[in-house]
C-alpha cells in the first residue's frame, strides 16, 4: 500500500526489518523513536522522515559503502530526480506517494485517484474532512 511522501525518507520493507534488524519492526520503531506524524508504514514498508537528508544506517542492514547503495533499504527525496536516491527494485515513488511493487491493485487505483486530483478537490476533500493525504493500507 503506498505511503504519503514527506521531504526525505528512509524506506524500508517489513519484511526486511523482521529478517535483518535485531528485535524486528518494533525494536527497529523503539531505535529510531518511530512515531512522528511525519513517520509511516503500511502492510509492506516502515518510513522514517527527516527535513535533511541524513539518515543512521540501520544495524544489519546492507549497505554499500563505496557504491552509496543499499538493497534493503532507499532513502526518497520528494522533490529530488529521481525521487529514489539509487534504484531497488521493490519501490516506486510518484513524489507524492511511494509504494511497494506488491501492493495491492485496489491501494494502488486509491494512490493515483488522489495524486491525479486538482489542489482544489484535495482542498475541497480535507475541508470536508476526508485524509487524503495519509498512508493507504
Amino acid at each position: 500500500m503506498p505511503i504519503y511522501c514527506e521531504l526525505f525518507q528512509l524506506v524500508i520493507p517489513k519484511k526486511v526489518l523482521e529478517e535483518k534488524y535485531s528485535g524486528g519492526i518494533d525494536q527497529f520503531k523503539l531505535d529510531h523513536k518511530w512515531g512522528k506524524s511525519v513517520d509511516h508504514e503500511d502492510n509492506e514498508l516502515v518510513s522514517i522522515a527527516s527535513m535533511e537528508n541524513a539518515f543512521p544506517i540501520p544495524k544489519g542492514l546492507h549497505y554499500d559503502k563505496e557504491n552509496k547503495t543499499s538493497k534493503d533499504f532507499v532513502i526518497v527525496a520528494r522533490y529530488g530526480t529521481p525521487p529514489l536516491s539509487w534504484e531497488v527494485e521493490w519501490c516506486k515513488s510518484n513524489q507524492a506517494f511511494i509504494w511497494h511493487k506488491d501492493c495491492k491493485p485496489s491501494s494502488f487505483e486509491k494512490m493515483m485517484e488522489v495524486s491525479n486530483m486538482t489542489v482544489d478537490a484535495i482542498k475541497e476533500s480535507l475541508e470536508s474532512g476526508e485524509k487524503l493525504l495519509k498512508d493507504i493500507w
